[in-house]
């Protein structure tokens, strides 16, 4: 079924009605059959303009396994028994739960298709030679930074199999400033080089230690930096693919036939062996249900993210007030003057009332002990909204978004520092589903990246002239 623009948003606007007629009736179960399919039908509009929204498309594949999946599994498949339910409620606040991921969804999906980018060929507003010199130029930065990147994940690997992945979590040791910024560099002049779209024998290498050091990463026990690098990794791979398909550079297609059918087959292994794992770096028993038991237990450990969403309903009327803004977090604690939690006499009652974060609010006022003993609920995109600006706001928050995604593309390059910090924020975008909404700020607004990425330019634009 071909889906065009028109007819989408038609369906979208038909489901969002039945929606909210359900949510008013507190139908939690139609509203959630109802965001399934909105889900499906969204992922098969997304797949069939991949190319044009390829953010989009893998952002609906994890705000499946954060947010509906867990749900979708025990509710629609019956897999397990409600008592099994990570985050029981009253039906009331269920129902506001899939309610709010419909909206989002829905307005996510209007910004989305306002303006597809158009991109059939790889160009750039600047000559050849100064595209061959950054690409030289980058690629030497990224080879002698990458190897901070593995020192870094090295440091945290080895503390996490000497103290515990739980101890880590609540402070993990990173090994200095100077380090992660190195290593920071490693990741902003990989994506710059790949946007410079090398040619397959100049990129194979590069490639293979930016993925040597994200499995590294998984030592230390942080599996969500490596699916989210790999996911950008495999998307920007398969655009890549495609217009040199377009183009008939057959020569130039990196991922073939077998390649795929390879990947596909692995897949399912693979998210197997990372549930296995989230056992093993907590120490906890890894009990055995079959293959397809332990398929779907990955969906289900991770779907727990929606529980912020109920919080926050929960408690809205005992939130702290002297939480400035839970959505622009991330912005407040850039430009909030001389503040540091290792100044206050008590850092995590004052991250819990005072730090505009969330995920420390919600898990002090609903477990103490366990955010006491170093443990956290994390935050979510949604309730964030929810909590400072209520259904409308997620609306309108989620519409910016869809645009947001719509411009984070690969290869669409008025100006290149721009194309590679929107580009540099697709990983955050994949992680929102269980994660701050502004957590893209970091990349797109990163001081460090902007003048690497000025740096850069402004020596190669003199050499350039040299050369000439």
């Amino acid at each position: 079924m071909k889906l065009s623009k028109i007819s989408f948003v038609i369906i979208g606007i038909i489901q969002f009605l039945v929606s909210i007629i359900c949510f008013r009736n507190n139908s939690e179960n139609v509203l959630l059959l109802n965001l399934f399919i909105y889900w499906i039908v969204s992922m098969l509009f997304a797949y069939q303009k991949k190319h044009n929204a390829i953010v989009y498309l893998f952002f609906l594949v994890t705000f499946f396994v954060f947010l509906i999946g867990r749900d979708v599994i025990l509710k629609i498949f019956n897999y397990i028994t409600e008592t099994d339910s990570l985050y029981e409620s009253s039906k009331g606040v269920m129902s506001h739960i899939y309610f709010s991921m419909h909206i989002s969804l829905f307005f996510i999906s209007l910004g989305v298709i306002y303006k597809f980018p158009s991109i059939n060929n790889i160009t750039f507003r600047f000559s050849e030679i100064k595209r061959a010199l950054l690409t030289d130029t980058l690629l030497k930065v990224f080879n002698i930074t990458i190897i901070f990147k593995y020192i870094l994940n090295g440091i945290a690997a080895f503390n996490t199999i000497v103290f515990g992945y739980a101890v880590l979590d609540a402070g993990r040791i990173e090994g200095g400033y100077l380090l992660v910024k190195a290593a920071q560099i490693a990741d902003i002049s990989f994506i710059a080089f790949l946007l410079l779209a090398p040619c397959k024998e100049k990129l194979t290498k590069p490639l293979k230690l930016y993925l040597g050091a994200s499995v590294l990463s998984l030592l230390g026990g942080a599996r969500g930096d490596l699916m989210y690098e790999l996911v950008f990794i495999f998307a920007y791979l398969l655009f890549r693919d495609y217009v040199s398909k377009r183009n008939h550079q057959w020569s130039q297609v990196i991922i073939s036939k077998k390649m795929m059918t390879a990947i596909l087959i692995a897949s399912p292994f693979f998210l197997i062996f990372l549930g296995v794992f989230a056992s093993i770096r907590t120490n906890n028993a890894v009990e055995s249900s079959g293959f397809i038991g332990g398929l779907l237990g990955f969906f289900i450990q991770q779907g727990g993210s929606y529980s912020l969403i109920g919080y926050v309903e929960e408690l809205k009327g005992s939130l702290p007030s002297t939480n400035i803004s839970y959505t622009f977090g991330p912005l407040l604690e850039r430009i909030e003057p001389f503040r540091s939690n290792y100044l206050q006499p008590d850092a995590l009652t004052y991250d819990a009332y005072y730090g505009n974060n969330l995920g420390s609010t919600i898990t002090c006022m609903v477990n103490p002990n366990y955010y006491y003993s170093g443990g956290g609920f994390g935050t979510q995109y949604i309730a964030e909204i929810y909590a400072d600006f209520g259904y409308w706001g997620i609306g309108i928050f989620s519409l910016l978004l869809g645009v947001l995604f719509s411009k984070a593309v690969f290869f669409n390059a008025k100006n290149w520092i721009i194309m590679v910090l929107l580009a540099s924020t697709i990983p955050h975008i994949l992680a929102m589903p269980r994660s701050f909404y502004m957590t893209f700020v970091s990349a797109l607004l990163s001081v460090w990246n902007i003048a690497f990425l000025l740096i850069i330019n402004n020596y190669v634009n003199k050499k350039l002239k040299r050369y000439r």
